[in-house]
């Protein structure tokens, strides 16, 4: 076997129950292997952030205290890429929560691009994720768009067919940086989120799931692109008032018209900016819960 993850190494040196069984190898996910480690010791996100952090000589981050300022140092999709958050900086250095503190590469590139020595502090990986969406796109819950269904009566204002009050949003998209980025965004936002890398995946997931409010398509992807599944959806008489947010790195005219004439909502052009496809989207659930 190669060498263990360095965060079951840190869970056997602190000596934690169960972690003698623990079994990661260097290459996994911090966030599986953390999800991993809580549930073989029994210890919480705040016990396990602690005990690590003063096993590494670290500061525990307190996400509360993000400043805003900190986060135009670091573009969200680098941000989500490492899954970090950045909270403060001064003329030399930027404080950045990490669940993560020998990633080498993203101690680099964010040093790079904030030409600041970077200064980790640990927090446990599901409460970054939470909080970026926060940092990066700003608080606030969307408002619920209303559930599909084949009766026509529907009532403006309904809860979402997933019944915990939250939005349902389906992000297809084979760019896995970009699906995490707008997973991570929309999270934070208050939406529940499914994912599909492919067309044919993503139209297996509607068929399944009848709580999805809304779809934001990638135009690019392989072998169906974001067209033929807009096409695909709006042929089904069930999902022929579902929301589609289309993007594309495109901005040829005849691709937006022909979005467009396939029943897209709206139309967002890449590179991505979060707010800006937040505002879209949640305006696009609007209209849809108005009609």
């Amino acid at each position: 076997m190669n060498d263990p993850h360095w965060l079951v190494a840190a869970a056997r040196a602190l000596k934690l129950p169960g972690s003698a069984d623990l079994e990661a190898e260097a290459g996994e996910k911090v966030s599986d292997v953390w999800a991993r480690v809580r549930e073989a010791t029994g210890k919480d996100d705040a016990a396990l952030t602690q005990l690590l952090a003063d096993r590494y000589l670290m500061r525990v981050a307190d996400l509360a205290t993000a400043e805003q300022y900190a986060t135009r140092l670091v573009p969200g999709i680098v941000a989500v890429k490492y899954h970090v958050l950045p909270l403060r900086y001064m003329d030399r250095t930027l404080d950045v929560a990490t669940s993560d503190p020998h990633d080498v590469n993203a101690e680099r590139e964010i040093s790079r691009l904030a030409t600041r020595a970077v200064r980790f502090e640990l927090a446990a990986p599901d409460t970054i994720r939470e909080a970026l969406g926060h940092a990066y796109v700003g608080s606030g819950q969307p408002r619920a768009a209303p559930a599909r269904s084949t009766n026509s009566a529907e009532q403006e204002g309904a809860e979402p067919a997933g019944g915990d009050g939250r939005t349902h949003v389906l992000v297809v998209d084979d760019d896995p940086e970009t699906a995490t980025l707008l997973e991570s965004f929309l999270v934070g936002k208050g939406f529940r989120v499914s994912a599909a890398s492919t067309g044919p995946k993503a139209m297996d997931l509607l068929a399944q799931d009848p709580s999805i409010d809304a779809v934001s398509l990638d135009y690019y992807m392989h072998p169906m692109n974001g067209l033929k599944v807009l096409q695909a959806i709006r042929k089904k008489p069930a999902l022929d008032h579902l929301p589609v947010v289309v993007l594309t790195s495109s901005e040829d005219r005849n691709i937006e018209m022909s979005l467009f004439e396939a029943g897209a909502d709206d139309y967002v052009v890449k590179p991505l900016d979060p707010p800006r496809y937040f505002l879209r989207l949640r305006a696009v659930l609007r209209r849809r819960q108005a009609d």
